[in-house]
């Protein structure tokens, strides 16, 4: 699936256009589960939209997705109020660990490193640079999105 930056930024705002990020933002048991599933999936789009941009080593295209990584940066913030007590496997399918219910503290600073490196992908992108975006995109995948599937789901 494509999604260009625009459509990501659009679909992404009237998702979280629901309630402020910052306060709790998920629905409860599998509700809750359902709207992290969609969030994880737009990003994921998001991130696949980048990908193609970088692959391309087209400047143009490079410029044209950085909003598609600033969302990824903006919508990190409401990974860790989607994990309400009660959203784990006895409320449906998920692949969350209890170490999130666990470890809350730990759960935010995944998602907050997740933010900054996607952060930094931005920027790189802004400037066009295919070399430093791929570079971004990896620390990214690795340390940001994998920080928190590595430590916090299930295989």
């Amino acid at each position: 699936m494509r999604i260009s930056g625009t459509a990501f930024m659009i679909a992404l705002g009237a998702m979280l256009s629901v309630t402020t990020i910052g306060t709790s933002f998920a629905g409860e048991g599998k509700d809750a589960i359902a709207e992290r599933k969609a969030l994880m999936r737009l990003q994921g789009a998001a991130a696949g939209a980048i990908k193609a941009a970088i692959d391309s080593k087209d400047a143009a295209r490079l410029k044209q997705v950085e909003g598609a990584a600033r969302a990824l940066a903006f919508s990190s913030r409401a990974i860790p109020t989607m994990f309400p007590k009660g959203s784990d496997s006895m409320a449906g399918e998920t692949k969350a660990l209890d170490k999130i219910w666990a470890d809350p503290a730990g759960f935010k600073k995944s998602a907050d490193t997740m933010g900054a490196l996607a952060t930094t992908l931005a920027d790189a992108l802004k400037e066009g640079d295919a070399a430093k975006a791929m570079a971004a995109f990896g620390a990214l995948g690795k340390d940001g999105c994998g920080g928190c599937h590595g430590s916090y789901q299930s295989k």
